[in-house]
């Protein structure tokens, strides 16, 4: 591998892609690959035609392309095979290699479970919210599940819900309200995204704030969202090496 490129869906926000941009340039420091970048499917630039325009020239033959995306949903499986299918033509002297989403990630649990401490314990009775954003396709959201499973294990939790901001129920109001009837004072609400765009900057504060606004006495508090952090890293070695593992895999069964 010559270049990894990471690519994200976009936003209409200026700011919602930098995470990911920092990541793309701390692999490259870190020597995951020579060299590396971040492009968008939508809205935000650079796009990918531009991000392979940019790796080309500085000599790139080579590009792993990493989905920054947490599950499998339409855009992994539709929208980023349908644009490089268009790429392929524009940049034939570049071998493209398309890896797969994050899904579970044993980083990606670390790093909420940092988060899920890093609030100030009142002694109330402790509860946690995943909030995600969801796939219509049920076996795309396994991932997403088995963290929160994980997460209740790890942190002894005898309260902990999924919650999805569409796409799929249980909801977020629904969620908080069946921690609430179970007894929990303190829920500790963590973002299970990976980009700032409109969900993580405005739906899930408001959404937040109603339920703080509806149960005064309980105490309701919303963590980051994953965002640029160290262990990110590691979950796009394991998933880099992954997507490597299995591409070698399917080969070798169709030569059988």
């Amino acid at each position: 591998m010559d270049a990894l490129l990471l690519v994200g869906h976009g936003s209409l926000r200026a700011d919602s892609g930098s995470a990911m941009i920092r990541l793309a340039a701390l692999a490259r420091r870190e020597g995951l690959a020579p060299l590396s970048g971040a492009a968008f499917l939508n809205y935000s630039r650079p796009t990918m035609s531009e991000a392979f325009t940019r790796l080309e020239k500085q000599g790139a033959k080579h590009i792993f392309i990493q989905p920054y995306f947490l599950i499998s949903g339409y855009f992994v499986d539709v929208a980023l095979p349908r644009e490089m299918a268009k790429l392929k033509l524009l940049f034939p002297n570049l071998k493209l290699q398309l890896g797969q989403a994050f899904d579970y990630q044993t980083a990606f649990v670390e790093l909420l479970k940092e988060r899920f401490g890093a609030f100030e314990d009142k002694g109330y009775p402790k509860a946690l919210l995943l909030m995600a954003h969801g796939s219509p396709k049920a076996s795309a959201n396994r991932p997403i599940w088995q963290t929160l499973a994980v997460l209740k294990a790890d942190l002894v939790l005898e309260r902990a819900e999924l919650a999805f901001m569409e796409c799929n129920n249980p909801d977020i109001p629904s969620s908080i309200d069946k921690l609430i009837q179970s007894g929990a004072k303190d829920i500790r609400a963590l973002p299970y995204f990976l980009q700032k765009g409109g969900h993580v900057a405005e739906d899930l504060p408001h959404l937040i704030q109603e339920a703080q606004q509806c149960y005064p006495d309980v105490l309701i508090r919303l963590s980051d969202y994953l965002s640029y952090h160290p262990l990110m890293l590691e979950a796009l070695t394991a998933s880099q090496k992954a997507s490597t593992t299995n591409q070698l895999e399917h080969h070798q069964s169709d030569l059988c």
